[in-house]
């Protein structure tokens, strides 16, 4: 199958690193790229130099042009692969896909919709919070009242195409939830979905489900305790060099499976206390994330699912990886410096998001090496990513396998 890669939105979002990697796979499998995005005239040159077939588009000229190439002189079996984030993103490529007879956004449509990914999950016997789904059409339902009331820790709420901290609120009472899901459907006019807090670690999933149903995982990471009240997108986490246990490997395909659903998902899963597995959401996309897991294993979900049969990792090793934000103070050029001198790499500050360090280590004692390195030489701490290592080992320990009861539902 030839395929066309798609990137919606700057290639910088993405990281350069894993940007030139994919661009870089697309030449090697043959695939095209399609950029949409504001001029970038060193990223077009270097697009230009790898030497693939690419077209580099703005955003307002996407729908009426973007589809007309992707229907140009290509085979009716051929695919696309798409890089974009956020959400918005997503769906844009996905819809000038369709409209041009390339892709079936349907099964990604329901991804993107937090309501409709809990009835997928709950369709394939795969845990989630309990919870509700409120349409702002109606009253707020008296159920909502009673879980904020009754459950420990609170309800999460989240419009339905909430995303990385946007259109979220926490609320410890049934008043407090009321108010905040009424906000929220002022704000984000769709449907409200309301779960009750789940105590647990958080770990994110990534993995490729190819047309023959098949999924290949291209990472996992741990960012730590669920009551972390950090930004999401600014919490510490680590990539385990090993693969991901097997519990989540087998909750995530489920979901998969249940939306007919093919090409990169990221998944983030709750490891509760009590030893299940709960589907928060899936994001069929790539996400932050990706930077992390191509840190460990050297390549991407992008370059898996452009090269789904070819062995990506060329020898090299997975290794334990660790991403943080770096300082934003006078320390910031050192921080920079010592990330080069560990052997790491920097995504600088890109769409006002702050800039954040990426490092590896061949395991838990390399880690805390280039972790008192850094608190030496720039005052960044690791001790949150060393502890959630040592956490990643229990979890491969506990979820490792599947019990009677994660299998339940396998079927």
């Amino acid at each position: 199958m030839d395929n066309t890669l798609i990137r919606f939105g700057s290639p910088r979002r993405l990281g350069r690193p894993l940007w030139r990697s994919a661009v870089l796979t697309a030449r090697a499998v043959g695939a095209a790229v399609l950029v949409v995005a504001p001029e970038d005239q060193e990223l077009r040159d270097e697009l230009e130099g790898v030497g693939v077939a690419g077209q580099w588009l703005a955003p307002e000229a996407a729908e009426s042009i973007g589809g007309a190439l992707l229907g140009e002189s290509v085979p009716a079996e051929s695919g696309v692969v798409m890089t974009s984030d956020p959400d918005s993103a997503t769906l844009r490529a996905a819809l000038m896909a369709e409209a041009a007879g390339r892709y079936d956004a349907s099964a990604l449509r329901l991804l993107l919709d937090k309501a409709a990914t809990r009835e997928l999950a709950a369709q394939a016997g795969v845990s989630t919070a309990p919870g509700a789904v409120w349409h702002p059409t109606a009253a707020v339902p008296a159920a909502v009242r009673q879980l904020a009331d009754t459950s420990p820790g609170g309800v999460v709420l989240k419009g339905a195409l909430a995303w990385a901290g946007h259109e979220q609120a926490r609320a410890t009472t049934g008043s407090e939830a009321i108010a905040a899901a009424e906000a929220l459907a002022g704000k984000c006019g769709t449907h409200i979905v309301i779960e009750a807090f789940v105590p647990g670690i958080e770990c994110s999933l990534e993995l490729v489900r190819f047309p023959d149903g098949s999924c290949r995982a291209t990472g996992w990471s741990v960012k730590g305790r669920t009551d972390d009240e950090r930004h999401p997108l600014y919490r510490p986490r680590i990539a385990p060099a090993g693969e991901p246990p097997e519990a989540l490997l087998h909750a995530a395909e489920a979901v998969l499976r249940e939306a007919g659903y093919h090409g990169i998902a990221d998944f983030d899963l709750v490891c509760t206390d009590d030893g299940d597995v709960v589907v928060l959401e899936c994001n069929p996309r790539t996400s932050w994330a990706t930077l992390l897991h191509w840190t460990s294993r050297g390549y991407s979900s992008v370059d898996c699912a452009l090269a789904a049969d070819r062995d990506l990792a060329g020898g090299r090793e997975s290794l334990l990886a660790a991403e943080f934000l770096l300082p934003d103070d006078a320390r910031a050029a050192r921080a920079v410096a010592a990330v080069a001198e560990a052997d790491g790499w920097v995504h600088p500050v890109v769409e006002g998001l702050r800039a954040r360090g990426f490092v590896r280590a061949r395991d838990l004692d390399g880690l805390a090496a280039v972790a008192g390195f850094l608190e030496r030489a720039c005052g960044v701490s690791l001790a949150s990513h060393l502890e959630f290592a040592e956490a990643a080992v229990k979890l491969e320990a506990e979820f490792g396998t599947l019990s009677a009861r994660r299998l339940a539902g396998a079927a």
